[in-house]
C-alpha cells in the first residue's frame, strides 16, 4: 500500500490544481494565442525477445534450437536416446531430465530455446539460456515447473566463505551456524522468455546502451538466412574471439613489460647498493703469488675457432639435399598462416535417414579466406565436376577429392620465406640480434623449389604445371592400415599377424591431366631426377587397352588410366587400380556412392567419401565372440548397423561464402553411440577383468621396485604385500585370485577368476619379459605364454 501512495498524491494534487485554473479560464476572455502542442506519450517498452537480448559485443557463440518439442519427441531423439538410457548406465539426473523433458515436450513444441557462450566481460554469467513461448502467461507457468525440476537435479551449493568477522562475547551465538548455501543456477522471467544463468543476471549487461543488436549485425544475418529452416542454428564470431584473444596478448606483454622494469629497477638498485659497499671496504691487498696468476690470466690468448680439419662437416649428397628441399616444401603447404573468417555459421538437420551439418564460412567485406584453414598451402582453384570417382575402385574405403590451383601454389611457395630464404650467396644470416652468423649450408638452400629443379633438371612452372589439370584425388584403404573401426575401451585380443593374408593396398594419389601424351613423355625425365638413371632402367611397362602401368622394381609405380595419372609407392596397388577400370568396378559405378552423393552439387570444390565398411567394423565387432559387451548391447548394435551407409561431404560455394556440407547416416551415428555406451558400461565380468588388469600392471611395477631394493631378486606375492608395494584391498575387487611363481632370473603372474562366468571369463598371463598381458577364455583354467595378447 505504501507504494500507491506517491501516485495518489500526485493525482489528488494534479486535480485540486487544475479544476480551479479550469474555471478561471472558463470566466477570462480568451486570448488569441497558440496552443501548446501535447506532451507526447511514453513510448511502450520494448519487448524483450531473443533479437532485442544480446547485442553484438557479449558473447562469441550464439546457438538456437527451434522446435524444441518436437525435436524431443521425435524419432531421431528416440534412437539417440535409446542406446544411452538402455546401455550407457547415465547417472539418474540424467534420466530423470529426459523424461521431464518428454513429459513437458508439449509446452514446448514450437518454442526456441538461445544458448549464448563465451562471454567477453567478467560481469556476464559463462553462459545464458532462454526460453521463448507464445505468451507471458505460458512463460510463467513453465518457469514455475522448470525450476521445480531443476531444483532437484542441480542441489544448491555451498556458499563462499566471507571474512570472518570479530564478535564480542554477548554477540557469540552458542551454536556456530551451518555455512548459507545459494543455488547453483539462476532463473528469471523477461516478458515472455524464461532466462537460466549460473549467477544473478541484470539484462542490461547483455544490450550495453547504445551498443548494436546481434539480429542486426551483417555477418550474424547472412547466417540466420541462410540456416533459417534448420533445427540448430549455431554462430560463432570469430573475428571477435581473435580481437579478444589479440587484447588479451597485448595486456600479458604490457604485464611483462612492466614486470621486466620492476626487475631491471631491482638490479640496478641492488647493484648500486652492493658498489657502494665495495667502495666502502678496504681494498684487499693481495700477494706476489696472486698477483702474477692474475696478469697470466689478463694476457691468456682466446681460444681458437677454427674447426678441426678431421672434425669438418661433411658435404651433403644430392640426395640429402633433395630430401630436405621435398621436407621443405611439405613443411611451406602447411606452415603458411591461413586466412581465417569473420564469422561461421553452422546449421544442423537430424533428418530420418541422415544427420546434415552445414558450416558457412563468412568473410568481411572484399576479403577472401581460406576454404580450408588448416591447409592453407592448398589453394583451391574454380569448382569442377569431380571425374576421378570413373578412375576409382569401387572398394575404395576413404577418397579425398579436391580441386587445386597449382600455379597458385606454386607463386605462394616461391614467395613463402623460409629460415633458409635469408641465406645470401656468402653464406651471412642476419639474425634477430643484429650480428651475422656466417653458416655452411649452400645457397641453394634458400629456395627448396629451386633446389628441386636444379636437381632433377625439370622446369616445374614451364614443363610440368601446363600438363596438370586442377583435379586431385586420394584414396586409402583405412581398415588395413589399421586406421579404420570403432573406438574400443577394455580388454580385447590383439590380432595378430597372418602371413597368408594379402598384403594391405597402400595409399595412392590420382592426377587429372591436362595433356596425357605430353605427361607420358616428362615422367622418364622425373623419375631419372628423384630416383637417378640406376632405377630409371629398372623400370618395366605393361600396356592394357587405354592404360600404361609402369614399375620400379615394386618399390614405385605409375599408371595412365583415362585422363588421370594413377602414383603409388606399391605397384600391386597401382595395378589394382588399372584392373578394377578395366573391369568396370569403379566408384562411379558403385550403386553406394552415387545414391549418397546425390545430393552434393554438380560442381565442388573438395568433396570425400567413406565407404560403408567404416560402418561394417562396427558389425563386425560386434559380432566378434571375444567383444567384451553385454547380450542386450550386441543385439542392439546387430540391429542398428543391418543396413551400413557411407559417409559424404562437399565443399562449395553459393555466392555467400564457401560452404562445408557434411552428411552422416543416422544408422552410423546410433551404432557409434551403442558401440562407445556398450563399452564405457560393460558388464561386471568385463569390469573385473579390466581391474584384475591393473592389477596385474601394479603387481609388474612392484617387482621392478623391489628388484632395485634388494639388488636384483624377485619377490613372492606375500613378499610384496608385507612391503606394501601393492594393495591386499585392490586385488580382492577385482574378483580375481593371483599367484606369482619365482623362475631363474624372472617371474610368471597368472590370474584366474574367482568363480568363473561370474566375477570373470578370461584369464590372464604377464611375466618380467615384457608389460604385456596374454590372456584367453579358458573356462577358468591358467592362461601361458602362448596366449594372444590383451590390450587395454
Amino acid at each position: 500500500m505504501n507504494l500507491l501512495r506517491l501516485p495518489l498524491a500526485y493525482l489528488l494534487l494534479i486535480s485540486v490544481v487544475a479544476v480551479p485554473v479550469a474555471g478561471q479560464q472558463k470566466r477570462r476572455v480568451p486570448e488569441k494565442t497558440p496552443a501548446k502542442p501535447a506532451a507526447p506519450a511514453p513510448a511502450p517498452a520494448t519487448p524483450v525477445t531473443f533479437d532485442t537480448l544480446l547485442a553484438t559485443n557479449v558473447f562469441n557463440i550464439y546457438a538456437e534450437v527451434r522446435g524444441v518439442g518436437q525435436l524431443i519427441r521425435s524419432n531421431v531423439a528416440t534412437e539417440v536416446l535409446d542406446p544411452i538410457l538402455k546401455l550407457g548406465g547415465p547417472p539418474d539426473d540424467f534420466i530423470s531430465t529426459v523424461n521431464w523433458l518428454k513429459t513437458h515436450s508439449d509446452q514446448l513444441m514450437t518454442s526456441r530455446m538461445m544458448v549464448a557462450a563465451w562471454p567477453r566481460g567478467s560481469e556476464i554469467p559463462d553462459a545464458v539460456i532462454a526460453i521463448e513461448f507464445s505468451t507471458v502467461d505460458e512463460a510463467t507457468k513453465f518457469e514455475l515447473q522448470l525450476n521445480r525440476m531443476l531444483a532437484k537435479v542441480l542441489p544448491p551449493v555451498a556458499a563462499s566463505p566471507s571474512p570472518p568477522e570479530k564478535k564480542t562475547d554477548q554477540q557469540m551465538p552458542a551454536a556456530e551456524k551451518a555455512p548459507e548455501s545459494v543455488p547453483s543456477y539462476h532463473m528469471q522471467r523477461a516478458d515472455s522468455l524464461v532466462l537460466i544463468s549460473p549467477k544473478p543476471l541484470q539484462l542490461k549487461k547483455l544490450r550495453p546502451k547504445g551498443s548494436k543488436l546481434l539480429a542486426e549485425d551483417p555477418n550474424f544475418r547472412v547466417a540466420y538466412n541462410r540456416f533459417s529452416s534448420e533445427p540448430v542454428f549455431v554462430y560463432v564470431d570469430i573475428a571477435g574471439i581473435q580481437k579478444e584473444s589479440e587484447e588479451r596478448t597485448k595486456k600479458s606483454i604490457e604485464e611483462y613489460k612492466k614486470a621486466e622494469e620492476a626487475r631491471k629497477e631491482a638490479e640496478e638498485k641492488q647493484k648500486a647498493e652492493a658498489e657502494q659497499k665495495n667502495e666502502s671496504d678496504e681494498e684487499p691487498q693481495l700477494t706476489e703469488e696472486e698477483k702474477a696468476a692474475l696478469a697470466a690470466f689478463e694476457v691468456r690468448p682466446e681460444a681458437s675457432t677454427e674447426v678441426p680439419t678431421g672434425l669438418a662437416a661433411k658435404e651433403p649428397t644430392e640426395a640429402e639435399v633433395l630430401g630436405e628441399a621435398l621436407s621443405g616444401v611439405r613443411g611451406m603447404l602447411f606452415s603458411i598462416m591461413p586466412n581465417i573468417p569473420d564469422a561461421l555459421g553452422v546449421g544442423f538437420s537430424p533428418d530420418n535417414e541422415s544427420f546434415d551439418v552445414r558450416l558457412l564460412m563468412i568473410d568481411a567485406p572484399g576479403e577472401t579466406s581460406d576454404p580450408i584453414p588448416f591447409f592453407s598451402g592448398l589453394r583451391l582453384g574454380g569448382p569442377v565436376t569431380p571425374e576421378s570417382p570413373v578412375v576409382m575402385p569401387s572398394d575404395s574405403e576413404l577418397v579425398i577429392m579436391l580441386a587445386l590451383d597449382f600455379p597458385e601454389i606454386y607463386g605462394l611457395m616461391s614467395a613463402f620465406d623460409s629460415p633458409q630464404a635469408y641465406i645470401e650467396s656468402d653464406g651471412v644470416v642476419a639474425t634477430s640480434s643484429h650480428k651475422p652468423v656466417v653458416v655452411a649450408q649452400p645457397a641453394e638452400l634458400a629456395a627448396p623449389l629451386k633446389t628441386i629443379e636444379r636437381i632433377t633438371k625439370i622446369n616445374v612452372k614451364d614443363e610440368l604445371l601446363p600438363l596438370l589439370g586442377s583435379e586431385v584425388a586420394v584414396s586409402m584403404q583405412m581398415s588395413e592400415l589399421g586406421l579404420f573401426g570403432p573406438i574400443i575401451a577394455g580388454g580385447r585380443p590383439v590380432q595378430t599377424k597372418d602371413d597368408s593374408k594379402t598384403p594391405p593396398r597402400m595409399p595412392f594419389v590420382v592426377l587429372s591431366l591436362r595433356d596425357r601424351e605430353g605427361m607420358r613423355r616428362l615422367m622418364p625425365r622425373i623419375l631419372e631426377g628423384f630416383a637417378g638413371k640406376a632405377a630409371a632402367a629398372l623400370a618395366q611397362t605393361e600396356r592394357r587397352e587405354d592404360t600404361e602401368l609402369v614399375s620400379i622394381a615394386n618399390m614405385f609405380a605409375y599408371a595412365f588410366v583415362g585422363n588421370f595419372l594413377v602414383l603409388s609407392p606399391d605397384a600391386a596397388t597401382t595395378r589394382h587400380v588399372v584392373d578394377s577400370y578395366l573391369k568396370g568396378e569403379t566408384l562411379s559405378a558403385d550403386a553406394a556412392f552415387r545414391n549418397h552423393t546425390r545430393w552434393q552439387p554438380r560442381q565442388v570444390q573438395a568433396h570425400a567419401y567413406l565407404s560403408p565398411a567404416f560402418a561394417e567394423s562396427y558389425k563386425s565387432w560386434a559380432n566378434n565372440a571375444s567383444t567384451r559387451i553385454s547380450d542386450e548391447a550386441r543385439a542392439l548394435l546387430a540391429r542398428v548397423s543391418t543396413n551400413p551407409q557411407p559417409v559424404s561431404y562437399s565443399l562449395s560455394n553459393d555466392g555467400l561464402g564457401s560452404l562445408h556440407e557434411l552428411h552422416v547416416p543416422k544408422s552410423l551415428v546410433v551404432t557409434a553411440i551403442a558401440g562407445i555406451a556398450s563399452t564405457e558400461n560393460p558388464p561386471a565380468t568385463v569390469k573385473n577383468e579390466r581391474s584384475a588388469m591393473s592389477v596385474l600392471w601394479s603387481i609388474s611395477s612392484a617387482q621392478r621396485a623391489y628388484k632395485e631394493e634388494k639388488n636384483g631378486s624377485y619377490a613372492s606375492l606375500e613378499e610384496l604385500l608385507s612391503a606394501n608395494l601393492i594393495s591386499t584391498d585392490m586385488m580382492e575387487r577385482s574378483g580375481y585370485k593371483f599367484e606369482i611363481r619365482l623362475v631363474p632370473d624372472g617371474y610368471e603372474i597368472s590370474a584366474v577368476p574367482i568363480e568363473y562366468g561370474k566375477t570373470g571369463k578370461l584369464s590372464f598371463f604377464m611375466n618380467q619379459e615384457t608389460p604385456l598381458i596374454r590372456g584367453a577364455d579358458h573356462g577358468g583354467g591358467l592362461a601361458s605364454a602362448s596366449d594372444p595378447q590383451i590390450s587395454y
